[in-house]
């Protein structure tokens, strides 16, 4: 609206002053840019990194009695600290993360709609890392998401 055509062209055209292709080019350099390589997170040992009780074999329980806290907040923050570990990572390694899962499961049906918010949202981070590896797990957990969801 009152800029010239013939203005808006060059500006259309003109590359951005801060790219590496720009810099490049005003140094007179005619080398292709080549973006690093993506560095390559180890995949993570979910159950590893989940709290464990003292000299118990058993992996996550101390997680686990969390997620059967007395306190919705309590079991808010079991349920978030699942969702924090698996935010931001690429791959998980084998492990059985139905122990993972069934506490999860057992939060959707929580009174306090934060708590079940925040397992659904933690299922759904663990089901994008495991991918098809997720499917057996998925027909366990269908009917809670479903009945969830006819709730509401």
């Amino acid at each position: 609206k009152g800029v010239p055509e013939d203005r808006l062209t060059a500006l259309r055209e003109a590359p951005l002053p801060h790219t590496k292709k720009h810099l490049l080019q005003r140094q007179g350099s005619s080398a292709a840019v080549v973006a690093p390589p993506p560095m390559a997170m180890p995949p993570l040992d979910l159950l590893a990194k989940l709290p464990r009780s003292k000299g118990s074999k058993e992996p996550a329980d101390a997680w686990e009695k969390q997620t059967l806290s007395d306190k919705w907040s309590e079991r808010k923050a079991a349920a978030d600290l699942v969702a924090s570990l698996l935010e931001g990572q690429s791959s998980l390694k084998p492990a059985d993360h139905g122990l993972v899962l069934r506490p999860l499961k057992r939060l959707y049906q929580d009174a306090n709609v934060n708590v079940a918010a925040s397992a659904i949202k933690a299922t759904g981070l663990l089901a994008g890392l495991l991918g098809s590896d997720f499917s057996a797990l998925a027909r366990r957990t269908a009917p809670a998401l479903l009945e969830k969801g006819a709730d509401k």
